[in-house]
């Protein structure tokens, strides 16, 4: 399960996807609807949850179909599994910036590049976006996408 620490406007759609489905695989293992243990997010749901909101946002840019739902998943969690202020590194970034640019994407034949195009420097719209987010809490529609 692999979540990007990069805005999802510059994932190709199959990571978009991916990315999706593994929020909803973290959401239920910490809501104790599996066995999986995800000690990194374990008390994160809200960031996940934010992640999520983006996620959905770039997937109706793209034209793709959502119907999954975290609403009840999230209301589900105790209050200190609602935390907002995950941190993430530069490090992080660079090490997925890396990825995009071709490192991994090699062996990917279809050569599909996310709807923004990645640079060699270092994005840091998502960092200021969790920032915000952390200060102003999570937006009020975010259940309706």
């Amino acid at each position: 399960m692999k979540l990007w620490s990069l805005s999802p406007e510059y994932l190709d759609s199959g990571r978009l996807l991916q990315e999706h489905r593994s929020i909803h695989g973290i959401l239920h293992a910490i809501s104790g609807k599996a066995d999986i243990k995800i000690r990194r997010y374990y008390n994160y749901g809200g960031y996940l949850v934010f992640r999520h909101y983006a996620l959905v946002e770039e997937m109706r840019i793209r034209n793709h179909d959502h119907r999954s739902y975290v609403d009840k998943l999230f209301k589900a969690l105790p209050e200190r599994r609602r935390r907002l202020d995950f941190k993430i590194s530069k490090r992080e970034i660079e090490d997925d910036v890396h990825v995009l640019l071709g490192r991994q994407q090699r062996a990917n034949k279809s050569k599909e590049e996310g709807r923004v195009r990645v640079y060699n420097s270092c994005p840091t719209e998502w960092l200021e976006r969790i920032e915000k987010i952390q200060i102003t809490g999570l937006p009020k529609d975010i259940f309706l996408i």
